[in-house]
């Protein structure tokens, strides 16, 4: 501001300096030259002296009109710059008052002389206040050197920022930043202070200190590698879980590439996975790899990673985590071998259920061991009596070039001979985990290696305890054969000797039950996150080890709804912690499975936050094989003893040896009988079979001991205590010892007396359904999703005399108008589950009937799968409906003539016995007057006679009166002549006024329009309907108060009557009897409007009607 005046007082000087100096210039140049000028054409004139005059006279005009002009033009740029000034010190006023940022000026001694709004804001001082304070007093220590050599510093350098802390008028602190600069003003020097309050930022860095804090424990503590790699792959950061992945510190791989910790074979391999993940994902990549730790062993990992790219498109590094997944790798490695033998298992055992001949089995059992088994190849070798080789018999899977090359002699010397020779001649079997290194396949390694195979075995198969043939497997994978697969395939390699054995003796073939469950895929850790107790993300390993098919089952549900309710307050307790930053280290928790089951889990979590949510990652792998070591034999004690107890069933033991047998407390519950005469013995049990069963049950058990069965079922009566039988089911598990011989029998019998009787009540109920469906009169068929027919009755069969409707489309049996509309309907039916009615017309080549539909859905696991649809032919129906509405309105276009016709009658008796029988009696009334006065004239005489006359006169006169009244009320009644003379609002209003007289209720008119003309026929309907409705509502309402109001919208007439009495009933509404209210309906009715009538108990009734404007 100051410089703008120091600005404006230079201008003023320089003004008249240069006026002054234009001024001295021209003068002296107009003396010098106007004089030589002078002397030269005055020489020898004495006309000199006055053109010196002249001279003077115009260097004055000219100069003052230069000076004037000089000046003047000087003012105005001066007043043109003092308007700038005045308009850019307003304008940087305003500025200064609405910074965002407190401003001071200080003087030359630091007080404050000046300060905007933004400052009063941020440190609680007034203005006034301000001013009565020097930048000391708001410094936090108050230290005036300190400041004088911060505005030294600010002298030296004509500006300077720094932080600092200041102290508000609360005497709460603040950390600001100060940009100061030193101005000149009038030679003395102003100090310009802009503050920025920076506790926001403060507070930011001390947030995103603890947070870097944080996470770097975070990931520090985390048992996954986290790591990031440069634009050249070389790792640039791994946290401390490579020393548990790697074997290596951090610093031992930072600065090298992740491909120097793999083999080439891995290398390949991962190259592979890495190239199918960057085709699957945008930036993000998942995939598995190999390594090889410092300490030699290979392990799996499995890596997530973000690829950055800058924005061109170049790789400038990765970010990622890898997670050590070997020990799930090898368990899922080791199931899917499981998996392999158990799927062979299976199939070599429905094989040999359905086998005919040996040739069947031998070859299949070949090539079931490579399409099930996932074996390379698989061959039974068989000898031959001529050359004592052992050849190769039946085969499957990839022998080229291998069996054609190999010899096997039976009769090989000790020294070489190899497994084959000693499983045909010895009856032992022999496996190799490794081909490569095994000695005892020395003679044929180069071949088999050259193959790819790297296990091989080989099993014995017998008959009549000698070895017929050998069964030899091979697999591409080292260690294949483990205890498990072995003892399986050797299990079934006695199978197929035993299959053989069966068909070789001719045997009835014994139905082979499957022995063995695939093993449950179990999962070694489960990560799922939650915010706000909702899981928000499970992964497949989880949700698998939690028994759903999806993430779907679980995403979105309640954290605790997975946690066992004895488990949730500790949960609960441990997410606080979490949520408020506190890791949480492993505990033992037990979680709710998908079908209601437990799991025992190891859990441990750790904070995690997102879009402002806390919640927490949750890491948990199952405990059930640790807990279930530690369980079986507490399981094994207590199972028994719990069935036996909660089962409903009788439970029996049978020792095969002692025949001795024990019941559970569930024979006396089902059969009624007391321990004591239950009986020991199996025989106690025979003779409480029916006789009809007793020979085929007995028969049946002995025969499942002694054959060699697994267990044994049958259905049969067995009798009660109280005499009466019981249908049972009875099944039993033969337990065998270590020689193959049955010892013991273990079973359960369920009673099944009610499920009998209910399949019997079933069958029963279904053929009787079954009669009504086919001997229903109506049309009764079901159609499919997509509509097709899929059956029908006789009646329809009947109705459309066709065999081949079944796998018609529904829709061809109607009239094309009707089926949008029916489509609609159905599709209704099958989203909302609920049956529909509606009529429907047929097809003209079924003869275009009517029918009424009933479409009931067939539902079915919680869906409809089609629709059961019953159609009665209403064709009749539909006809004599038509005809009576037809007749109705023949009868209502008749009442409505008959009632134009009542109103012209009316008019005409009206208007006759106004002009006619009132004229009458007007002209008898003018004859009594003039009696009358006659008479008055006579009576004078005094003669009392006269005086009865009189008085008989008055009597006739007054009767006369009365006479006239009533002709003209009933002429008003028949045709008010006001409605002809007035028109329908006056009539109206008159009808109302009329009303009030004769009945004392209040009757108020509300007519929109001043003029109301329509039709004769339409006046006198509507005012005919005011008539009859005022007339039920003085008989019937009991009202105190009524309202008529008559509006025109558009193109129709609004008439409403209303009133306060008790209410119309829905009752009276429709009774038949009610001649008002079928009066004024019959009315409506006539002029094409439309009546609606609503009462409501002890708040009155109210009509209202709409009636078209043209008729």
């Amino acid at each position: 501001m100051f410089v703008l005046k120091r600005l404006k007082l230079n201008k003023s000087r320089s003004s008249a300096f240069f006026v002054t100096l234009i001024y001295l210039v021209f003068g002296t140049l107009w003396i010098t030259v106007s004089g030589e000028l002078v002397q030269y054409f005055t020489k020898g004139s004495d006309l000199g002296p006055r053109f010196e005059l002249y001279k003077g006279l115009f260097f004055i005009l000219v100069t003052s009109l230069l000076v004037f002009f000089t000046i003047k033009r000087r003012e105005m740029q001066r007043e043109k710059l003092e308007s700038e000034v005045s308009k850019s010190e307003i304008k940087w006023k305003n500025i200064f008052d609405s910074a965002n940022d407190p401003i001071f000026i200080l003087d030359k001694d630091y007080r404050i002389i000046g300060t905007n709004s933004k400052a009063c804001d941020l440190y609680g001082y007034t203005q006034e206040e301000f001013l009565k304070l020097s930048i000391k007093d708001i410094h936090e220590y108050n230290d005036i050197e300190f400041i004088r050599k911060q505005m030294s510093d600010v002298v030296n350098n004509t500006g300077r920022e720094f932080e600092i802390n200041h102290r508000r008028k609360d005497g709460t602190i603040i950390p600001v930043e100060i940009s100061t600069k030193a101005v000149l003003r009038d030679n003395n020097i102003e100090f310009i202070h802009i503050v920025h309050d920076l506790s926001a930022r403060k507070n930011i860095e001390k947030k995103l200190i603890s947070s870097e804090s944080k996470y770097r424990t975070l990931v520090e503590a985390s048992h996954e590698l986290i790591w990031a790699t440069d634009e050249n792959n070389i790792i640039s950061f791994v946290n401390n879980a490579s020393r548990e992945i790697y074997g290596l510190k951090p610093e031992e791989m930072i600065g090298k590439k992740f491909t120097d910790f793999a083999t080439k074979e891995q290398l390949e391999i991962d190259f592979k996975s890495i190239k199918e993940a960057i085709k699957k994902g945008n930036g993000f990549l998942q995939y598995e790899s190999r390594i090889t730790d410092s300490r030699g062993k290979e392990k799996y990992l499995l890596t997530n990673c973000m690829v950055n790219k800058d924005p061109a498109g170049k790789l400038t590094g990765m970010f990622g985590t890898s997670l050590d997944i070997t020990e799930r790798f090898e368990s899922g490695e080791r199931v899917k071998f499981h998996n392999r033998v158990y799927s062979l298992m299976t199939n070599m055992n429905q094989l040999i259920v359905r086998a005919r001949n040996k040739e069947q089995i031998l070859n299949d059992a070949c090539r079931l061991a490579v399409e099930f088994g996932m074996f390379r190849l698989a061959w039974i070798g068989i000898l031959d009596e001529n050359s004592g080789k052992i050849l190769p018999a039946y085969q499957f899977g990839d022998s080229e070039n291998y069996l054609e090359n190999i010899s096997i002699s039976s009769d090989e010397p000790e020294n070489i001979k190899g497994p084959i020779v000693r499983a045909f001649n010895d009856k032992v079997y022999y496996v190799s985990n490794d081909v490569e290194n095994d000695p005892q396949l020395r003679l044929w390694k180069e071949a088999t290696l050259a193959k790819g195979f790297r296990s091989f075995a080989t099993f014995p198969i017998e008959f009549r305890n000698e070895v017929v043939a050998v069964y030899n497997i091979y697999s591409e994978k080292k260690n294949f054969f483990g205890k498990t697969e072995t003892e399986l395939l050797l299990e079934l390699a006695e199978d197929i000797s035993f299959a053989i054995e069966y068909i070789e003796l001719e045997k009835e073939r014994m139905l082979i039950e499957e022995r063995y469950k695939q093993i449950v895929e179990s999962a070694p850790i489960g990560i799922f996150t939650q915010l706000d107790s909702i899981i928000t993300y499970i992964n497949p390993e989880g949700y698998k080890m939690l028994g759903a098919d999806s993430h779907k089952f679980l995403t979105g549900k309640n954290v605790f709804e997975m946690v066992h309710p004895d488990y949730r307050e500790i949960v609960k307790n441990r997410l606080g912690k979490i949520v408020s930053g506190i890791p949480a280290g492993e505990l033992e928790e037990t979680f709710m499975k998908a079908d209601g089951s437990e799991i025992k889990v190891m859990v441990s979590a750790i904070p995690y936050v997102h879009e402002g949510k806390k919640g927490a990652q949750v890491f948990f792998r199952d405990l059930t094989e640790q807990k279930k070591a530690q369980r079986e034999i507490i399981e094994t004690n207590e199972r028994f003893k719990l069935i036996t107890k909660a089962t409903n069933d009788a439970l029996w033991d049978w020792d095969l040896k002692t025949d001795s047998v024990w019941w559970n407390d569930g024979f006396t519950d089902l059969f009624g009988y007391k321990a004591e005469e239950i009986g020991p013995k199996m025989s106690n049990w025979e003779e409480r079979i029916h006789e009809d069963d007793k020979k085929r049950i007995v028969d049946g058990i002995n025969h499942a001991v002694n054959s060699g069965q697994e267990f044994w079922f049958d259905e049969y009566s067995f009798r009660k205590s109280d005499g009466t039988f019981a249908y049972v089911f009875d099944r039993g598990y033969i337990l065998k010892g270590s020689d193959g011989k049955p010892y013991r029998m273990v079973g359960s019998m369920i009673d099944i007396s009610f499920r009998r009787k209910m399949e019997n009540e079933l069958k029963e109920s279904e053929e009787k359904w079954r009669s009504l469906f086919e001997n229903s009169p109506s049309v009764i068929f079901t159609v499919d999703r997509k509509y097709t027919i899929t059956g029908i009755n006789r009646s329809f069969v009947s109705v459309y005399n066709s065999d081949e409707i079944t796998g018609m489309n529904g829709f061809d049996l109607l009239d094309k108008d009707d089926v949008g509309r029916v489509r609609e309907i159905t599709e209704r039916v099958f989203s909302e589950k609920r049956a529909e009615s509606f009529i429907v017309k047929s097809s003209e080549a079924n003869r275009g009937k009517f029918y009424s539909v009933q479409a009931i859905p067939q539902v079915k696991d919680s869906a409809v799968e089609g629709l059961t649809l019953i159609a009665t032919d209403i064709t009749d129906k539909i006809i004599a409906e038509e005809k009576l509405k037809e007749s109705n309105q023949r009868l209502h276009a008749l009442a409505a003539h008959l009632q134009i016709i009542r109103e012209e009658e009316r008019t005409m008796i009206s208007r006759e016995i106004h002009d006619q029988l009132g004229q009458e009696l007007t002209a008898l009334k003018m004859d009594i007057a003039f009696l009358s006065r006659q008479i008055d004239k006579i009576r004078i005489s005094g003669k009392p006679e006269w005086n009865e006359l009189q008085n008989g006169l008055k009597s006739m006169s007054d009767i006369t009166d009365q006479t006239i009244n009533s002709v003209r009320r009933i002429a008003r009644e028949l045709r008010p002549d006001v409605l002809d003379k007035l028109g329908l609002k006056d009539a109206i209003e008159w009808q109302a006024e009329e009303f009030t007289k004769r009945t004392g209720i209040d009757c108020i008119v509300s007519i929109s329009h001043n003029e109301l003309k329509f039709k004769h026929e339409l006046e006198n309907t509507i005012f005919r309907i005011v008539q009859e409705s005022l007339t039920n509502v003085a008989r019937h309402s009991g009202a105190g108060r009524s309202k008529i109001g008559l509006a025109i919208r558009g193109e129709s007439i609004y008439l409403t009557i209303e009133d306060n009495g008790r209410g119309i009933t829905e009752s009276e509404i429709d009774n038949a009897k009610s001649l008002g209210l079928v009066g004024i309906k019959e009315r409506v009715y006539s002029v094409k409007g439309k009546l609606t009538i609503k009462g409501e108990k002890d708040s009155g009734t109210t009509l209202k009607i709409i009636i078209p404007i043209k008729q």
